[in-house]
């Protein structure tokens, strides 16, 4: 994509100025990542950037976000960049008068961006949106124009308000000089964070990327297909080429949508009887009902929470990936699986993680954290949320995906090489642009 794709605002009065913008934030990846419905070598994602100078302040504030955009499916994936750039545009729009306003120094109607959730989360800068900030009420008045413009009932609006919301924390967190694990009010901890080794027709494509990531961390998540002794085979290539390269803690088994309830079993038969893998590595296997289960197609649910119990029995864990978007959907998948897997673009953003991850720990549910292939934007942001409120963890790998290149930013978690992260006490989101 060109320039002409993007999408800017700049508004300037008597007390400062504010500047939105939105561009293609393209990537180049390291090697092809491939599941069971996609390959590909590029992605193209959002980068939206949101600019703050006012009056009398040390000078201008800048934060940043970023729209992880995979292949387009059905149930799951609902925007590409132009859906993102629509939605952005709709947002401008509605931002445009309240913003003029403010920075020439008038009142605005104030609004609470944290009402929907409960008062534990955010209390510091709740009490200080009371005050009369302009910088606070700017701020107020993006998250009001971001969850109330035109687009805001669309199908892709989820994913797209995501970029602009972790732009906004961006820029309040580094207004405030506070992370935005201290925003949200919760302290944070070392997780352990998984590296995805992805579907490829190469073994040894698969082992070279499994040797990368098992120089970060000491836990893999393997993408598979619908061949059942295929993906046993790559994960007993992985364990018998690799071993002697570094320690394997654990392995996450991704079938991406693509198993019957009958290649469930026969994929735990092969684990558990047959000793293919030692099942005391395997933490879970992640979303293998088709992402339409319980929302068009009801079928199967019988066969569904038998292979639950069946896994129960082996001490295996089911999560839900592509099913899952929002709180709505943890309810429903509950019969079925142990945990979910919450990523900030389907669930709407830091907010709507935060609700989600509410209802499943209210059901009793582990939570791990996940992230689209994007820079270490993306990633970091995700880990605000898996380093303070899962138990699980979660596959934060999206900056280890792309090409260094592509890396626009620098700075954030680090790997600490024993399978655990640990966040950045940077402010905002904890990365900063080269």
């Amino acid at each position: 994509r060109t320039m002409t794709s993007s999408s800017e605002l700049h508004v300037q009065g008597a007390c400062g100025h504010v500047k939105l913008s939105l561009e293609p934030y393209v990537l180049d990846l390291r090697t092809p990542f491939g599941t069971a419905h996609s390959v590909t070598s590029q992605r193209t994602n959002a980068l939206i950037t949101i600019r703050m100078h006012v009056q009398g302040s040390a000078g201008e504030i800048t934060g940043y976000g970023e729209v992880g955009l995979p292949p387009k499916k059905p149930f799951c994936y609902k925007a590409n960049f132009d859906d993102v750039l629509a939605f952005f545009n709709s947002f401008k729009d509605c931002a445009l008068q309240g913003l003029q306003l403010l920075v020439d120094g008038k009142p605005c109607p104030r609004y609470d961006p944290f009402a929907s959730l409960p008062d534990t989360y955010f209390k510091g800068i709740r009490t200080m949106a009371e005050e009369d900030n302009t910088q606070t009420r700017i701020l107020q008045h993006l998250f009001e124009a971001m969850d109330t413009c035109g687009l805001i009932k669309e199908s892709f609006a989820s994913a797209s308000k995501t970029g602009i919301e972790m732009a906004l924390f961006d820029l309040w967190g580094k207004h405030l000089n506070k992370p935005l694990h201290a925003l949200i009010g919760l302290p944070a901890s070392r997780k352990p964070s998984f590296y995805t080794v992805s579907l490829l027709a190469s073994m040894d494509a698969m082992l070279q990327s499994a040797k990368f990531g098992l120089d970060y961390t000491t836990l893999l998540k393997v993408k598979v297909d619908n061949d059942i002794s295929r993906g046993c085979d790559i994960i007993e290539q992985i364990n018998l080429n690799l071993a002697s390269h570094k320690k394997i803690d654990g392995y996450s088994v991704d079938a991406n949508s693509s198993w019957s309830p009958q290649e469930s079993l026969e994929f735990l038969d092969a684990v558990v009887k047959f000793k293919r893998m030692a099942v005391d590595k395997l933490v879970m296997v992640e979303q293998p009902f088709s992402a339409e289960f319980l929302k068009v197609d009801r079928e199967g649910e019988e066969a569904w929470a038998d292979v639950k119990r069946r896994y129960d029995e082996a001490g295996v864990l089911l999560f839900g990936d592509e099913s899952v978007a929002d709180k709505h959907d943890v309810i429903a998948l509950k019969p079925f699986v142990h945990g979910v897997n919450i990523k900030l673009e389907k669930a709407g953003g830091i907010r709507g993680a935060l609700e989600a991850v509410d209802v499943a720990r209210g059901l009793g549910l582990k939570v791990w954290i996940g992230c689209m292939v994007g820079s270490c934007l993306n990633s970091n942001a995700a880990a605000h949320i898996m380093c303070t409120l899962s138990d699980m963890g979660g596959d934060l790998d999206g900056g280890l995906l792309m090409d260094e290149a592509s890396q626009k930013f620098t700075g954030g978690f680090v790997w600490k090489g024993d399978g655990t992260v640990e966040i950045s006490d940077a402010p905002g989101i904890g990365v900063v642009s080269k």
